[in-house]
């Protein structure tokens, strides 16, 4: 059984259908983000990012509050002052200075299954097993019209709908300073240069080489042999971007811009365009809730955001006659393993029949 608790913090709509039956529809909140709502964060702070955002989380929520995350944090402690934030902002803001070794960033989220806040980079997601390892979700027509013959299990595995909007648009990734550019970072108080000449592709092949996340023959959602004037677009030098940061503002501990070397400030570049490139090939599906359900357990409190997830399409390719559509071969593009970004419920009650 798992149970939670909201808050009904707006009354969004208020309709009558007739003297005797009206429609309300409420806006919810968690507890927590009503209690993120009514406090402010106002303090000094010393640790590590992951650190500093485990002690915010129990001085706003309570000692039980745990953040669950993972030792490969590149960053190391430092002392940070929270203006007059609320706690989900101020550990949001944390979140985005956290990198693993290679500089892939770090998000940070709460999920329904339990009260836990979550902190984990995203080599570490994309480093996991899908929920579905062996049975994928699949959008087949030729399977959805023999759904009645199937189990309820593998009913449960049928993309009802997916859409795909505004998507694959790399000039946009290069405008943002995604793919390539020279990023320099200014000492205020040691007038030091770092100077740092960003590469997307040397980024992919650092990951191919010190990660799981692919082989070094795979290519990612980033064309590494597409040109424009016989040049590789990474070959570019797209953006020029200075950040000023004062090193020494404490003396015995860092503070949060301050990084030792040009490596280790160029990994700002390199989580921004791995944010940039996470939403390049985004999709929103439609499933049939099954698998997506909340038990209560603690062995299986997170099953949405977070995960990967296994998907199957089926390629455009026309058949001769007769072949039956759910013959053509997986389309190796959209098929593949996913990361689940954002999860929406959807409860509905269907003539007293409630579908999930």
């Amino acid at each position: 059984l798992l149970k939670r608790t909201f808050v009904i913090n707006e009354l969004m709509n208020s309709q009558k259908a007739n003297d005797q039956s009206e429609v309300l529809m409420f806006s919810l909140d968690s507890i927590d983000s009503y209690v993120n709502a009514l406090t402010n964060v106002n303090k000094v702070y010393d640790g590590t990012p992951a650190e500093i955002i485990q002690k915010i989380a129990k001085d706003s929520f309570g000692l039980n509050k745990i953040v669950l995350t993972n030792d490969t944090l590149f960053q190391g402690p430092m002392r940070v002052i929270i203006p007059n934030w609320t706690p989900f902002v101020a550990m949001k803001w944390l979140a985005d200075r956290c990198t693993s070794a290679l500089g892939t960033p770090y998000f940070i989220w709460s999920s329904l299954g339990d009260e836990n806040i979550r902190l984990l980079d995203l080599q570490s997601l994309l480093e996991g097993v899908p929920m579905n390892a062996n049975q994928p979700y699949r959008y087949n027509q030729g399977s959805a019209q023999n759904m009645s013959e199937q189990n309820p299990t593998l009913q449960a595995y049928n993309i009802k709908r997916f859409t795909v909007e505004n998507t694959e648009n790399t000039v946009d990734i290069a405008y943002d300073g995604g793919i390539s550019g020279e990023y320099r970072f200014l000492d205020t108080t040691t007038f030091q240069d770092n100077k740092y000449q960003y590469d997307v592709n040397n980024v992919y092949r650092q990951l191919a080489d010190k990660s799981n996340l692919f082989t070094k023959g795979a290519t990612p959602n980033y064309d590494t042999e597409f040109k424009i004037n016989d040049k590789n677009i990474h070959s570019y030098n797209t953006t020029r971007a200075t950040q000023i940061a004062t090193s020494k503002v404490y003396n015995d501990m860092p503070s949060y811009h301050e990084a030792v070397t040009p490596e280790a400030h160029a990994q700002k570049a390199t989580s921004l365009s791995l944010r940039e490139f996470m939403y390049k090939s985004a999709m929103e599906i439609i499933i049939p809730g099954y698998n997506m359900y909340y038990s209560g357990s603690k062995n299986y409190s997170n099953v949405s955001v977070g995960n990967l997830i296994s998907l199957e399409f089926l390629d455009n390719d026309p058949k001769q006659a007769g072949a039956n559509i759910s013959d053509n071969t997986p389309d190796g593009k959209r098929s593949g393993v996913y990361l689940i970004e954002a999860c929406r419920h959807m409860i509905k009650n269907d003539q007293g029949k409630f579908k999930y």
